[in-house]
């Protein structure tokens, strides 16, 4: 079952979010309704993916749920 959560809070410096956002723009390739929040859940996503790559590696098990961020299927998967 597929959830989606339309808000996430957060607290961040000025400055750090003020770097996030200028990022968000050189990032953005596609000019969508909500080009900070995308570039925010592509960028949280690939820092998972990261960590679940890392544990696998060390020979970590991983619950099903959350190796199906990193699943064979996706593009973006190397390991």
């Amino acid at each position: 079952m597929s959830q989606e959560f339309r808000d996430l809070k957060c607290t961040l410096p000025a400055d750090e979010f003020g770097a996030i956002q200028w990022a968000a723009k050189r990032a953005g390739k596609n000019h969508t309704a909500q080009p900070l929040a995308d570039f925010m859940r592509e960028t949280l996503l690939a820092r998972v993916r990261e960590t679940v790559r890392g544990e696998v590696q060390r020979g970590k098990s991983i619950p099903p749920d959350i190796a199906a961020i990193v699943d064979t299927k996706r593009s973006d998967y190397t390991g």
